[in-house]
């Protein structure tokens, strides 16, 4: 005898409220099964395969309730405690929608301390990673490798490490939980007084394309040829025998990406540096190129994956002459040997390892390598492929007199030079993608999105998209996906067009006021593109709220924040102003000059410290040039008389642009960037 719910109907769950309650799950073939709830009883047919899928009627906030589901011939049930009705909102992306809160201690003890008069009205339910390849009917459990030691834990054996379920957000549960979620979710919860429950299932480093359907990305021209082509290479056996066979398909493991490593990237070169000088103190390196930590080369575009060095020149305090020392650094991408003053000091990594891009290192200084004065660090930076760079936060860079609290600063300008350019390494298309491998086509739909279905809720949040700038070419194809994604969800969740906002990218790298040709400034226009052309869809903006030095800011509070403003004003129909100014149309007042009028003002456009920046126009070659703007009521006039022939405006346009993110509406929200040309 079999009842079995779907994961997602656990002891605590939330039900969406006023829409009819999809119940499904698996029980004896064409059993009649009878859903209680409320009060009321619901009936429905299991099918052949014994898969069952009723709908209890629509229902206002409010429990605690009890739901039992019994299969009337053999008697065999299922009861889920402690329902709730409320709001339901899927929240899903890459990395910062994945950000659990306990990164940011600050973040976090301001929301326990905000939330602790009723932790029991949000709750969310997480979704293990997985990466199978094929279609799941179920959430699976979250499983730990056969090498974790336990003491109760036999060699070789898989265990499931915890079993999904819905989570209060209690002090103690909430701390790997996704802190955008749960901003959004509190301000929500605040505002109608009702309880939300939260469905997160992301992944950190992923693109669009996985997370949209095998059918939908089959049925779009722009995308069926390469989803084809990845089809045939998926059955080939050759791709099958790298595998471990034995592996549990939950598991999403480094196995096949080890595989590829090690067939298509080069093996770290012997150093070449160390036998011209380039580490001595007295070494003429003003030829070498400009460069500032922390940063990555690649995304300067400096130099590609392979070796670099950098150059860091420190002056030591008399006092530390002579005395042992230690140098810090905040992580580098991927391996590193440092020296000072020509001595090597130490070295992290070996071989193709991928796993210290982010780690801090601290490596020791004898006394009798340092002087009072010029010092030089030198850093020998070996990337086999992805990024390369020097991570993390700058405070993370540093020199420290070795048992005092003394330290001196070594991140920002120094100078670099490639040892070893082997441009951007990748893999040919669709070779790495496969089982265990997020970053293929359709897979995290089939693992962690079609598992949820047709569970009620009431929109998505998204915050996705750095994944999809490694070129420009995908960077402006993302809104076309962006589309496909979001039509394609809809269509399998058969609940119409329900709300879908996502999130502007946040400003990230050194702060540029302009940059003519930025693979980011494409993704993000793409977003807005992507709002714009589909309906009862929005867009929040982190653009002003990055770390220069930090692909992940802190700040998810106002974001969570802003997302759910859009909500409360678009989707809950509260009269309050949660929409960013948007650009809706550009026309020429005369030569050199443009203006531009706006959506979503609230009470009013406003610059930031009552002046405009970041306003550049080009004419027909596409030369853009910085240009005066100034505000006359909701619309902004755009002024250069250099550029006669003026057709198209650029705003806030670089990787992070955050010094001159300077046009908000009355509601301190502020524009999303853009590009627009007359039509």
């Amino acid at each position: 005898m079999i009842m079995k719910l779907n994961a997602l109907f656990s002891d605590g769950a939330v039900f969406q409220r006023r829409i009819a309650v999809p119940v499904f799950g698996t029980t004896d073939p064409e059993s009649i099964v009878e859903v209680s709830f409320n009060g009321k009883i619901y009936t429905g047919l299991a099918g052949y395969d014994g898969n069952f899928l009723i709908r209890i009627a629509p229902q206002e906030a409010g429990g605690p309730y009890s739901m039992e589901v019994r299969n009337t011939r053999t008697g065999a049930s299922a009861v889920v405690n402690d329902i709730l009705i409320g709001e339901v909102w899927v929240a899903s992306g890459q990395s910062n929608m994945e950000y659990p809160i306990n990164v940011s201690v600050q973040q976090m003890q301001e929301f326990i301390a905000e939330t602790a008069h009723d932790t029991d009205t949000i709750r969310m339910f997480t979704v293990p990673r997985r990466a199978s390849a094929v279609p799941e009917r179920e959430v699976a459990p979250q499983a730990l490798p056969a090498d974790y030691e336990h003491p109760e834990i036999k060699p070789g054996q898989w265990i499931c490490a915890w079993e999904p379920e819905w989570s209060t957000i209690t002090p103690e549960n909430i701390r790997t939980m996704s802190a955008v979620a749960l901003w959004f979710a509190k301000r929500l919860r605040d505002d109608l007084k009702v309880p939300v429950g939260i469905l997160s299932s992301s992944w950190g480093g992923t693109i669009v394309e996985a997370w949209t359907s095998m059918e939908g990305l089959r049925n779009d021209p722009e995308q069926a040829a390469q989803v084809q082509q990845y089809m045939e290479n998926l059955s080939d056996p050759d791709r099958w025998g790298q595998m471990n066979r034995e592996m549990p398909m939950y598991n999403a493991n480094n196995v096949e990406q080890e595989v590829l490593i090690k067939k298509y990237c080069t093996p770290c070169p012997e150093d070449a540096g160390t036998p011209q000088g380039w580490g001595q103190l007295d070494y003429d390196d003003s030829n070498w190129k400009k460069f500032s930590i922390p940063g990555s080369w690649m995304v300067e575009k400096l130099s590609g994956n392979g070796v670099v060095w950098i150059r860091k020149k420190v002056e030591l305090p008399a006092h530390w002459a002579g005395k042992d020392l230690e140098v810090h650094l905040g992580g580098v991408d991927k391996h590193d040997t440092t020296f000072f003053n020509g001595e090597k000091i130490g070295s992290t990594g070996k071989g193709f390892e991928l796993d210290h891009w982010d780690k801090h290192r601290c490596y020791p200084v004898p006394g009798a390598l340092v002087k009072a004065g010029t010092n030089v660090i030198a850093v020998r930076a070996y990337s086999f492929i992805y990024d390369g760079a020097f991570t993390g936060s700058g405070e993370n860079y540093y020199v420290a007199l070795a048992g005092t609290d003394e330290k001196i600063a070594i991140n920002g300008a120094c100078v670099l030079k490639a040892e070893a350019d082997w441009k951007v390494v990748g893999f040919p298309c669709n070779v790495d993608m496969g089982p265990h491998n997020p970053n293929s086509f359709g897979i995290l739909f089939d693992s962690m999105i079609r598992p949820l279905l047709p569970y009620g809720i009431r929109g998505a949040i998204w915050y996705q998209g750095c994944s999809n700038t490694h070129t420009a070419e995908r960077a402006k194809l993302y809104a076309h996906q962006m589309e496909t994604m979001i039509r394609d969800w809809r269509y399998h969740w058969q609940q119409g067009a329900f709300p879908f906002i996502q999130v502007s990218l946040a400003g990230y790298t050194q702060e540029k006021d302009y940059a003519a040709d930025n693979n980011w400034c494409y993704l993000r226009d793409s977003q807005r593109r992507a709002m714009r052309a589909t309906p009862n869809s929005g867009i929040a903006s982190a653009l002003d709220v990055g770390d220069a030095n930090d692909i992940h800011p802190a700040d998810k509070k106002t974001v969570g924040t802003r997302l759910a403003l859009w909500a409360l004003e678009n989707t809950y129909g509260l009269p309050i102003f949660g929409t960013a100014p948007e650009v809706r149309s550009v026309s020429s007042e005369a030569p050199g000059v443009l203006r531009l009028t706006f959506d979503n003002c609230a009470e009013g456009l406003v610059a930031k410290d009552g002046v405009l920046k970041g306003f550049y126009m080009a004419g027909p070659d596409g030369e853009y040039q910085l240009a005066e703007a100034v505000l006359e009521g909701n619309t902004v006039v755009v002024k250069n008389s250099a550029v006669p022939t003026a057709c198209s405006v650029r705003y806030a346009w670089s990787e992070n642009p955050m010094a001159v993110v300077s046009l908000y509406n009355s509601a301190g929200l502020p524009a999303t960037p853009f590009e627009i040309g007359l039509n």
